[in-house]
């Protein structure tokens, strides 16, 4: 048996909409952290013709920086429907809207997550280059993990609270 689940149009709570804007403000932020580096901070080489060349570090900075907008795209272009995400209960017209609130808002925080997570490697990447840092250090492995399976477990316990 086939469970149809129902397309809800939701209407956004001012948490929702905070975290919106949270997320587009850092999306531009990590952008201008990332122009800013690449113009100010890194010394440009050039090749024997006197053109620039793009150096790997700033490639590195670049490609993280592009995942980040791809994954934050993509999240919210998901987000737009919350009736084809997997549930860990039968989703059903009593429970649908409180479920698909509860889930684009798990993708709302973790795609802001994903983005601060993106800068803050780039970050202690820039510092690891001009060796103001010694690797990446445990903290930032510790605040990554939280940041991506925290809402996560909060979302399923709500979920099952609340069938």
């Amino acid at each position: 048996m086939v469970n149809i689940k129902p397309k809800i149009k939701l209407q956004l709570a001012g948490i929702d909409r905070l975290l919106d804007v949270l997320g587009w403000v850092s999306i531009i932020a990590i952008w201008v952290m990332t122009t800013t580096i690449m113009l100010d901070t890194i010394p440009h080489q050039s090749n024997s013709e006197g053109t620039a060349v793009v150096s790997s570090v700033e490639s590195i900075i670049l490609s993280l920086s592009l995942i980040a907008t791809f994954l934050f795209l993509g999240l919210t272009f998901l987000n737009k429907f919350p009736h084809i995400f997997n549930y860990p209960m039968k989703i059903t017209p009593e429970n649908a809207v409180r479920q698909y609130t509860m889930a684009t808002r798990l993708i709302r925080f973790l795609r802001l997550f994903v983005v601060i997570i993106f800068g803050i490697v780039n970050h202690q990447f820039l510092n690891s280059v001009k060796g103001e840092a010694e690797g990446y250090q445990f903290w930032l492995i510790a605040l990554i993990c939280a940041f991506l399976f925290i809402p996560v477990i909060v979302f399923i316990a709500k979920s099952y609270k609340h069938k």
